[in-house]
C-alpha cells in the first residue's frame, strides 16, 4: 500500500505518466532516460528505500524482496548512463545477492533463475571495472541459472 501511494507521487515529480503497481518497470525509464536522468535516479531511489523499508518488515516476502533487485538493476542501469560505474556495480552486486536468495529459497521459480540471469548479464557488461575472469564468471553463470530451471521443469 505504501508503495501504490508513494510512488505515483515521485513518477508526478519527474512527469511520468507510467507505473505499474507491482513494480517500478518501464515506461519513462527507457523513454525519458537521456533528459531526465537525475531525477530519474531520484525516483529509483526513492522507491528502493521504501521497498527496503518493506522488505526488513517482512523478509519472507518474496515479491518484496525482487523489488529490492529490480529496483537495484534499474538504479544500475541510470548510473551507467550517467557514467557512474563504479556505482552501478554496486548495484548490479546488490540486485544479484538478492536475486540468488531468492533462487536458492525456490529453485523451481523461473522468474527468480532470470533475475539471476539479468543481474549476472549486468554486471558481465561492466567491462572497464572488473577483471576479464569476473566477466566471464558473471556471463557464464546467467545462462547456467536459465539452464537450471529448465532442467528442474523437466523433472517436476
Amino acid at each position: 500500500k505504501v508503495l501504490r501511494f508513494c510512488m505515483p507521487h515521485f513518477l508526478a515529480k519527474i512527469h511520468c505518466s507510467h507505473w505499474d503497481p507491482n513494480g517500478f518497470q518501464g515506461g519513462c525509464g527507457e523513454v525519458r532516460m537521456g533528459s531526465m536522468r537525475d531525477k530519474l535516479l531520484a525516483a529509483y531511489q526513492s522507491g528502493l528505500t521504501i521497498r527496503e523499508h518493506l522488505a526488513k518488515r517482512d523478509p519472507a516476502n518474496t515479491g518484496w524482496q525482487r523489488d529490492l533487485s529490480v529496483s537495484n538493476v534499474k538504479i544500475g542501469d541510470v548510473l551507467v548512463a550517467q557514467g557512474d560505474g563504479l556505482g552501478a556495480l554496486a548495484a548490479y552486486q546488490a540486485a544479484l545477492v538478492i536475486a540468488e536468495g531468492l533462487a536458492k529459497r525456490d529453485p523451481a521459480k523461473t522468474q527468480w533463475q532470470i533475475d539471476v540471469a539479468v543481474s549476472c548479464a549486468k554486471l558481465g557488461s561492466l567491462d572497464s571495472l572488473i577483471l576479464i575472469q569476473e566477466r566471464e564468471e558473471y556471463l557464464s553463470r546467467g545462462p547456467q541459472s536459465a539452464h537450471n530451471t529448465q532442467a528442474g521443469r523437466q523433472v517436476a
